[in-house]
């Protein structure tokens, strides 16, 4: 009896009549595992008053501008990232800046709302192939673990809308509701215009199916339907993307990235482009399996059981093992599905190099929705057939306890990934866990003494620090490696000009040149981070030693013992000192004889 109860509680479908009250209960179970993660988030993102998500300093900082339209004004950095941001995300943005809401905190506080979107539709999604409530919270909760160790969803950024919108498509299709479809896909197109390649590829895909073991085109009407209407749809959103021009393009081609080692190591902090070594096409932003999940657990502690997923077929080819696999429907074909769309488009992306962004792009979220999703039926399935051949022994104590530790072990094992991968002991101490991508500014007083210049000030600095002035400072800074960004010529070939020149002046003995290059940008100061200005920092910085020949050339100008200029004056020049960076005027550079 004991084994029947928790069967009919955990593996069987629900009956009409309590369905509604199961499917809420563990749906209800979903979210509140989601809002526990959102939770965790949530501490990161608010330890402190200098806290910003990675992305968010590269992409959010110019929305200030929504508040205060005298922040970054002629900005390059600014400009270029307000142009590539896509509409709907940019107006969402500025709507709560009307309202009064910092764009910055915005970013902090959206990826909570979306957590909990985005375990809703997988939960629904997985309970319209399995119609099984527990199979959907497992699956809700296997995709939460991987976002809290992934630090996918935790910027405010396009990216964090990903895993919504592919999970409420998928929704959406295999109920074949059109115009909700066609709503994601609209949707799609203003916040994450990229993905909509996928969606058109999968509406394509679902015209063909295996019928009796031959292919075959759909003879349901609303799928002719669906696909019609979603190309048309996808048509228009992104006929503007292909009309307009921008004074940042063109974008740069495989040819133009291998001929400059500044704009590879830029991208990806690494050479990735060698196409002599196999790992290009397998794995990272470049490959069909994103991430580094065959380094777990040492590297990337992913949850465990979300990898059984590649069971799954195996599960379906011998269904007659596993009772509880016969009551998949075939709506499980959206998963291989899925795969297959972002695969095409990753070949795709591939053949034609930067045009449609990395090709890991169109594979990392796919191939973890569908894994996540493929882990849950397995893990159901399995334990379902374990109590079946539990149930089927001979009824002494043994067998029902046997039965209510399997289930512990499933349940702790769903729930708890490896203990020393989540690192409880220090769950709430910045930034061990999760891995939120969340970065905190080192020199606050730095931060605070620029808030208090004009808002038009300009900063020059080489120094790791640097990334973070447009963030907590407010003000513009001339380059950083942040926002070197080189998918697009017309913009990287002024910031590329812009770290050369700076290059020369930093380390230049001669002052004039310095002086020269601040009039040249109108800096007005400088942020200097002491130990850059020594030989064994240049050398060891590997981006900067990319940009040849200027860096090279530094490097023999401190060999010879030639100290740069700016480390003969910024002691006696400095306005602010603190252990590592020292801020320095330039009107006080200017009035410097050699």
């Amino acid at each position: 009896m004991a084994i029947s109860t928790i069967q009919t509680l955990l593996t069987h479908p629900a009956s009409r009549q309590r369905s509604n009250q199961a499917v809420l209960f563990w749906f209800t179970l979903s979210l509140t595992y989601a809002a526990l993660c959102g939770i965790l988030w949530l501490h990161q993102a608010f330890y402190s008053e200098y806290v910003a998500q990675d992305d968010a300093r590269q992409q959010v900082f110019w929305m200030r501008q929504f508040l205060d339209p005298e922040l970054f004004s002629n900005d390059l950095i600014a400009n270029y990232f307000q142009s590539i941001a896509p509409k709907g995300w940019s107006a969402l943005y500025r709507i709560m800046a009307i309202l009064g809401i910092d764009p910055i905190v915005f970013s902090k506080i959206l990826p909570f709302p979306l957590i909990l979107l985005t375990t809703a539709y997988c939960f629904l999604v997985c309970i319209q192939i399995l119609p099984v409530p527990a199979t959907g919270f497992i699956a809700s909760v296997l995709l939460n673990q991987y976002l809290l160790v992934g630090a996918d969803m935790t910027s405010g950024t396009p990216r964090d809308f990903v895993y919504l919108l592919y999970l409420s498509f998928f929704y959406y299709l295999i109920r074949r509701s059109v115009m909700p479809c066609l709503g994601v896909i609209l949707l799609t197109g203003l916040f994450y215009p990229t993905s909509i390649f996928i969606q058109s590829v999968l509406l394509i895909l679902r015209l063909v199916i295996w019928n009796r073991g031959h292919l075959t085109f759909s003879r349901n009407r609303l799928d002719y339907l669906l696909c019609g209407s979603g190309l048309g749809i996808a048509f228009l959103v992104l006929l503007p993307y292909a009309l307009s021009s921008s004074e940042f393009g063109p974008t740069i081609t495989l040819i133009q990235a291998n001929a400059m080692p500044d704009a590879l190591i830029t991208m990806t902090g690494k050479t990735f482009l060698d196409r002599s070594h196999g790992k290009l096409w397998l794995l990272g932003e470049m490959g069909l399996i994103p991430g580094r999940p065959f380094q777990w657990p040492l590297v990337a502690p992913y949850p465990p059981l979300i990898f059984t997923g590649i069971l799954l077929p195996i599960l379906l080819r011998y269904s007659s093992y596993f009772p509880l696999a016969q009551r998949i429907t075939r709506k499980v074909l959206i998963l291989p599905q899925a795969l297959l769309a972002s695969y095409c488009m990753f070949f795709i992306s591939h053949a034609i190099l930067f045009k449609l962004h990395y090709p890991g792009r169109y594979t990392g979220r796919i191939f973890w929705i569908v894994l996540a999703l493929a882990a849950a039926l397995v893990v159901t399935v399995v334990l379902d057939t374990i109590l079946h051949w539990l149930q089927r022994q001979r009824q002494t104590w043994f067998y029902p306890l046997l039965s209510i530790s399997t289930v512990l072990l499933f349940a702790v094992a769903v729930v708890f990934p490896p203990v020393y991968a989540m690192k409880f002991t220090n769950a709430f101490r910045y930034p061990r866990y999760p891995q939120s991508g969340y970065a905190q500014g080192t020199i606050p007083q730095v931060y605070e003494f620029f808030l208090d210049q004009p808002k038009d000030t300009v900063i020059a600095s080489l120094s790791p620090e640097s990334q973070n002035i447009p963030t907590f400072a407010k003000r513009s800074i001339l380059v950083s490696k942040k926002y070197a960004i080189p998918f697009h010529l017309g913009y990287y070939r002024k910031i590329r000009q812009r770290i050369f020149d700076q290059i020369r002046a930093q380390y230049s003995p001669s002052l004039p040149e310095v002086q020269d290059f601040i009039r040249k940008y109108k800096v007005d100061f400088w942020l200097i981070y002491r130990p850059e200005l020594t030989l064994d920092y240049l050398m060891k910085n590997k981006w900067l030693n990319a940009f040849k020949p200027v860096t090279p050339e530094a490097i023999v100008k401190l060999k010879q013992g030639k100290t740069p200029a700016l480390a003969k004056i910024m002691n006696r020049c400095s306005v602010l000192d603190t252990e590592d960076y020292m801020v320095v005027p330039t009107d006080c550079i200017m009035k410097e004889l050699d």
